[in-house]
């Protein structure tokens, strides 16, 4: 139920991301606290997840605001919203998928004259492509 729920999650946030270069805050915390209150009335809830989840983001948060928002803070939430709803392995192995798909996105787009080595891209839509190959990799 929740890797469904990551992905319809996911989706929206992408097309939010691609249309308009915004991530809605409140539909990322709506989720974030509608996804632990889920699995702690289902005693699915693991708080070191939860923990380790804020930990990670808030690094990620500081590596923004050191890089001026290299890694943007609508990223961010997105990937605290996915460790509350799934575990924090998929989540690393999504990120992971995500960091590939976009950098051979980038290499092409630079080598083709599409891109420069400063345009800035969504980053959530392959956030999405990497939990959809996840899953599929996964069954």
């Amino acid at each position: 139920m929740y890797e469904i729920w990551s992905v319809v999650f996911l989706l929206v946030c992408a097309i939010a991301d691609y249309k308009t270069k915004e991530i809605y805050v409140w539909f990322c915390l709506l989720n974030y606290f509608l996804a632990i209150v889920m699995k702690a009335v289902t005693n699915n809830l693991k708080l070191e997840n939860i923990i380790i989840g804020i930990i990670v983001c808030t690094l990620l948060y500081i590596i923004a605001l050191v890089t001026k928002e290299a890694v943007g803070v609508g990223d961010i939430l997105i990937i605290l919203t996915l460790t509350a709803m799934v575990e924090l392995k998929v989540v690393l192995n999504v990120m992971m998928i995500a960091f590939i798909i976009s950098a051979i996105f980038s290499i092409i787009g630079v080598s083709i004259g599409k891109m420069s080595l400063k345009t800035n891209i969504p980053f959530v839509p392959f956030i999405f492509c990497g939990n959809i190959l996840f899953y599929l990799c996964k069954a």
